[in-house]
C-alpha cells in the first residue's frame, strides 16, 4: 500500500493501556486513541491538518450522513478540507470519548464519541450529538528507525525510547507494522443527526413522533398479517438458500438444515 509519510502504531495487543517496555519507537495504545480524537476536533488548524496527513492514507474515504468523500488518489485532500469547515462552522467544540474498541481480525476500530456542536452565525444554538466513529486501518511494514522519524513530534505522543538504539542503526533494522486510517465513517442516529439541520428541538421532536408512528405502523402490521409469520413457523413457505434455525432456545440443541 501507500506510505503517507508518516503514522500511529499500535502494538501486538493493542488491548493494553500502557506502552510496552523496551520498544524503540512510539507506542499508540487504545487509552491514547481518545488523544487522536481530540487533535482532529479541536487542535488549530495547522495541527488538525498534520494530524490528517499523519494518520490518513492519501486514498482515505470519509462517510458521513451529509456528505461523503469516496476513496481515490488524494482523497485525503477532501478530509482535510471537511475537518476544516468543521472548525469554522464550531470553533469551540466540547468533545468526550467515551469508549474504544478494536476488532483486530477484521483492522477495525469503533470509537463512541459524544459532542457539543454550536453553530457561530446562529446565537444560543447548539447541537449535543452522540455517534459512533468506524475507523478502518491498513497496516503497512516499515523500518524501526522509519516509525521512529516519522513519530518524532512530541505533540503527539511522549516517546518510549530503550537507552540501547544501536539495534535501529544496524544493516538489517527490525520491522514494525504501522497501521494507517483508510476509512471514517460516522454513524448517528436520525435523532442526534437532525439537530445540525433542525435546531432548537425542532427536528427531534418530528423524529420522536415518526419513530412512535412507525412502532405502532409495525405493531399493527404484524397483528393484520399474522398469517405469513403461522406459515413460516409450519415451513409452508419456499425456502431458497441460506440456513433455517429450527430449534435454538431454552438450552436446546441447535438444529439448521442449509437449503439450496
Amino acid at each position: 500500500m501507500e506510505d503517507p509519510g508518516n503514522a500511529f502504531r499500535f502494538p501486538q495487543l493493542i488491548i493494553q493501556t500502557t506502552p510496552v517496555a523496551n520498544k524503540s519507537s512510539q507506542i499508540f495504545t487504545v487509552a491514547e486513541i481518545p488523544h487522536v480524537i481530540h487533535l482532529l476536533t479541536q487542535s488549530l488548524p495547522s495541527v488538525q491538518k498534520q494530524t490528517i496527513e499523519r494518520f490518513f492514507t492519501a486514498s482515505a474515504s470519509f462517510t458521513h450522513p451529509l456528505c461523503r468523500t469516496g476513496s481515490f488518489d488524494g482523497s485525503r485532500w477532501l478530509i482535510i478540507q471537511i475537518y476544516r469547515f468543521y472548525k469554522i462552522m464550531s470553533p469551540h467544540i466540547d468533545l468526550e470519548v467515551h469508549s474504544v474498541a478494536f476488532d483486530k481480525p477484521n483492522l477495525t476500530l469503533y470509537v463512541t464519541v459524544s459532542q457539543i456542536f454550536r453553530l457561530f452565525i446562529i446565537p444560543f444554538y447548539k447541537a449535543n450529538a452522540k455517534l459512533t466513529v468506524v475507523l478502518t486501518l491498513s497496516p503497512s511494514t516499515s523500518h524501526v528507525a522509519e516509525a521512529d522519524h516519522s513519530l518524532s513530534s512530541s505533540w503527539l505522543s511522549t516517546s518510549e525510547r530503550s537507552p540501547d538504539r544501536s539495534s535501529s542503526h544496524s544493516h538489517h533494522p527490525a520491522s514494525t507494522t504501522l497501521y494507517y486510517i483508510s476509512a471514517q465513517e460516522d454513524l448517528y442516529q436520525i435523532s442526534e443527526i437532525v439537530k445540525f439541520v433542525l435546531p432548537f428541538g425542532i427536528g427531534v421532536a418530528l423524529t420522536l413522533v415518526w419513530q412512535l408512528f412507525s412502532t405502532a405502523f409495525c405493531v399493527c402490521a404484524a397483528w393484520v398479517l399474522w398469517p405469513i409469520s403461522w406459515a413460516e413457523e409450519r415451513e409452508f413457505l419456499p425456502f431458497r438458500g441460506g440456513w433455517r434455525i429450527r430449534r435454538g432456545y431454552g438450552g436446546k440443541r441447535v438444529g439448521r438444515k442449509k437449503e439450496d
